[in-house]
């Protein structure tokens, strides 16, 4: 699972760096500056596994009902690679990006220039930037029609930035940034895809307090300071696979007392701290669960007719 997302991000990242905008002749121009300023027609939105790219995320505002008028007016069509502060100085004050948009890069501290920002119809991409301490200026991004990445980010902080963001169109992946603290989706009520939280080893709260339900699988993996998840209190079905797996200090389930739904299997293993009794619990309330079912790893108990392996 931790391999396939690498790989999932990793060509994210790929098919953004290289698609290119179209210079308004038929032509194409590379990433940079000039491309973040002059992204032509055709948006170039095919990059993203599953539901991402500009075709996933054209019909959906930030009420979730394709009206693109709450947007605003300031719009930029095309593919945007915004690997300094120069580059993300001329994004100011546009609030519709009909398109992918990356931010990497050691010049990139914060994202502020983003303060006006409400829609982005593709991919966002935010890694790799070495001095990111925070996602403020994204707090009035309201919609994302494509992916969500967050990952391998040293300084990163906290992600409270995220904290009016209303929908996703494709999934969610948030990794490998070893400082991370904590992660406001408190206001994310719907998502077409996975839900992935892995590696980060700091992290101890998780908001998605408003989420009823995943379009995928919902993980959280090796994030060793994580205690609870109180913050998905919604949560009623998760569409495909459920991983809680290697958190090591994880000491209850209570905040998934509304799961009803698992679409596919349910792996449950090596959270040293977790009594196999929760698990348990966790189960039983699932309605009709037909999948694969593993319970490994975990917290030694006195339950009776404790689950213990995979079956």
């Amino acid at each position: 699972m931790r391999l396939l997302i690498a790989l999932q991000a990793s060509c994210i990242l790929a098919a953004i760096a290289s698609a290119g905008c179209d210079d308004g002749s038929g032509g194409r121009v590379d990433g940079g500056a000039d491309a973040a300023i002059d992204a032509g027609d055709d948006g170039g939105a095919d990059a993203g596994p599953d539901a991402g790219g500009a075709d996933a995320g054209t019909d959906a505002g930030p009420d979730g009902g394709g009206d693109t008028d709450s947007c605003g007016a300031e719009v930029v069509e095309g593919d945007l690679e915004v690997v300094d502060a120069g580059i993300l100085e001329t994004l100011s004050g546009v609030t519709h990006i009909v398109g992918n948009v990356s931010v990497s890069g050691a010049g990139i501290s914060d994202l502020a220039p983003f303060a006006s920002l409400r829609c982005i119809d593709g991919d966002l991409v935010v890694t790799d930037c070495a001095s990111l301490a925070h996602l403020d200026g994204l707090e009035g991004l309201a919609a994302i029609g494509g992916n969500l990445v967050v990952g391998w980010n040293a300084a990163l902080f906290d992600a409270d930035g995220l904290a009016g963001l209303g929908q996703v169109g494709g999934a969610i992946w948030v990794t490998s940034n070893p400082a991370l603290g904590s992660i406001d989706l408190s206001a994310l009520a719907a998502v077409g895809a996975d839900v992935s939280i892995t590696e980060n080893p700091s992290l101890s709260s998780v908001d998605a307090s408003s989420l009823p339900a995943t379009g995928g699988d919902l993980e959280i993996s090796y994030c060793d300071a994580i205690s609870g998840v109180a913050g998905l209190g919604a949560l009623g079905a998760v569409g495909g696979s459920l991983y809680l797996t290697a958190d090591t200090t994880l000491l209850d389930l209570d905040g998934l007392a509304a799961l009803e739904a698992v679409g596919a299997d349910v792996f449950v293993e090596g959270n040293a701290a977790l009594p196999t009794c929760e698990v348990d619990d966790l189960v039983s309330q699932l309605a009709d669960f037909e999948g694969a079912l593993c319970v490994e790893g975990n917290a030694a108990d006195e339950c009776p007719d404790t689950t213990d392996g995979c079956m």
